[in-house]
């Protein structure tokens, strides 16, 4: 697990302290009440201890390993881990160095590979949720600019249970009801953190402004996904109805769409004077006046907070998603590079064009390693339609990057995402399936077999699948899996302890007086106890599930 994650932290504990787990702007309005403070020791000391304290947990991995630490008020000898992505380069435009940042945080909430972590859990938080950060700035730090935009997988209660296929079919776990409840404390939580900037003494000037949040909707308009994107949208409507001020603009799909529609409605929206983005930039020099006055420049002028968010989702929150964001942070850039530079036109703004081909390259590999990390930690390969970012186009080369990425993720879905899972819950603190595997095999193992075989047939479903590939067909025309919801394989433990066995049994009867034949099929499934549970008189428990018996013959008569 940890050779897989890129973890970063800051141990400057001084003014300059800069927290990873929080944004640019975020970390400004801290920086300017320590640097108000630092006259006055106690006043430094306080204002360095609330910085501390003002950690966004969702981003902070190690909170759990080290909460017993931070209990006994030792949290200043305690370093914040954050799982994300960084990279830098430095360039120069109009003999004016400047500074690139991409930062992409991971939240901790909601953890998981993609066919175990899907959809939003009861806190109304969502698996493979990232804030990316992009950050121009001059070298002299005169003038800066951060934008923030995020991913999520789609806010309801849904599931996608791994099978053998490629495309494991998508399950909506939950009512319409539930659904708008949830779609609507996702959002009202979006609000709340990415709409709302911190208060600082600078910020009372300022009129606010009406906070935005975009819903960029890339999910396919076919099968399954179109009913997960249905679902979707129907929530987010009900949640909100058409006069709240907080409801969220939403646009097309992706594969339909030639980017017409970002330029239209979502791009506009993105500039600093409407909170598009942050900006900062240093008062000139005091002025004497005429009279003999010094002439003050208005601070507030010069500083402007982000106040306009867009939520990018697909199904995976990978691969188009990536492409999506990377389109919009092209656009941004432009905007950032106006602000931060003296004489610079956004006349190409419309081609998405950046001025100078050096940045151009660096800006597309930038965000092609942006997708490429989080797609493995999320799906086991790199990100596929990655020549599109890294390119412009699709090329053949691409295409076949893809098939071997689907290769990767079909692999890893399937036989090393449970042990990822369990590495995750480890490192996490989670033990909720640890609790349910030692209430299986102890606390619910009974002298009364009829009360463990209830037990365990409330808590298994087990799937008969017909075997599709080619190098098992020669063996079986069938498999059954079994499942057991919210646990981490505990069927595969068990059975690599030898203490869980299933075998099939069909059994033909025949009607005396019709003299027509009927067939019933059935597993016996059998859970042994370990040798000290024996030795107090435990035997084993056999649990017999019907299966249907038509389809696995069915399925014999083709072979």
């Amino acid at each position: 697990m940890m050779k897989k994650h890129n973890f970063y932290f800051s141990i400057d504990r001084g003014a300059e302290y800069y927290d990873l787990t929080l944004p640019f702007q975020s970390n400004f309005c801290l920086h300017q009440r320590r640097t108000q403070s630092v006259d006055n020791g106690a006043l430094a000391a306080a204002a360095t201890t609330e910085a501390m304290g003002n950690a966004d947990d969702r981003y902070f991995w190690n909170s759990e390993a080290s909460k017993a630490v931070m209990d006994a008020g030792g949290g200043s000898l305690v370093t914040r881990l954050c799982s994300a992505f960084v990279t830098s380069f430095d360039f120069e435009l109009q003999n004016t160095k400047l500074q690139y940042f991409l930062l992409s945080r991971r939240s901790k909430s909601q953890q998981g590979p993609r066919y175990i972590k899907r959809g939003a859990n009861g806190d109304g938080e969502v698996a493979n949720f990232v804030e990316s950060e992009q950050i121009v700035a001059r070298r002299d730090g005169s003038k800066l600019s951060a934008f923030r935009q995020i991913r999520g997988s789609i806010p309801l209660h849904w599931s996608q249970p791994e099978t053998w296929k490629f495309r494991p079919p998508i399950r909506l776990d939950s009512s319409e009801s539930t659904d708008v409840s949830t779609a609507r404390q996702e959002m009202m939580k979006t609000v709340q953190r990415y709409c709302r900037p911190c208060a600082s003494p600078s910020e009372t000037a300022f009129q606010p402004l009406q906070p935005s949040v975009f819903v960029v909707n890339l999910i396919d308009k076919k099968g399954g996904q179109r009913v997960l994107g249905s679902r979707w949208l129907h929530a987010l409507f009900h949640a909100f109805g058409t006069g709240d001020r907080a409801m969220p603009s939403t646009l097309s799909d992706f594969d339909r769409s030639d980017l017409t529609d970002i330029h239209k409605q979502l791009l506009p929206a993105l500039s600093a004077s409407r909170g598009g983005f942050f900006s900062f930039k240093k008062p000139p020099p005091s002025k004497d006046t005429p009279n003999g006055a010094k002439n003050q420049h208005n601070k507030e002028e010069s500083l402007v907070f982000q106040r306009t968010i867009i939520r990018s989702n697909c199904v995976d929150c990978l691969d188009r998603t990536n492409v999506m964001q990377a389109t919009i942070a092209r656009w941004v850039l432009l905007q950032q590079l106006a602000l931060v530079l003296d004489r610079f036109s956004t006349t190409n703004s419309k081609a998405l064009s950046l001025p100078a081909s050096t940045l151009e390259q660096q800006f597309r590999s930038a965000w092609a390693d942006n997708g490429d990390h989080l797609s493995k930690l999320y799906a086991g390969s790199r990100a596929m339609k990655r020549d599109v970012t890294r390119t412009g186009k699709r090329t053949r080369r691409g295409m076949m990057d893809d098939a071997v990425s689907f290769a990767q993720r079909y692999l890893a879905n399937n036989y090393r995402d449970s042990a990822y899972q369990r590495a995750l819950n480890f490192f996490l603190g989670l033990d909720i399936d640890y609790n349910n595997l030692v209430k299986l095999e102890d606390n619910e193992w009974s002298e009364d077999a009829e009360s463990t075989n209830s037990f365990l047939k409330e808590n298994f479903d087990v799937d008969v699948r017909e075997v599709w590939q080619p190098w098992l067909k020669s063996k079986c025309n069938f498999a059954v899996r079994y499942v057991i919801p919210d646990r981490v394989n505990i069927v595969k433990i068990l059975a690599s302890q030898r203490r869980f066995s299933s075998q099939l049994h069909i059994e033909t009867t025949k009607d005396n007086e019709s003299g027509k034949e009927s067939k019933a099929a059935w597993i016996n499934m059998k859970f042994k106890p370990t040798w000290r549970q024996r030795l107090t008189g435990k035997r084993d428990v056999v649990i017999k599930y019907p299966v249907d018996a038509e389809r696995l013959l069915s399925s014999n008569s083709k072979r």
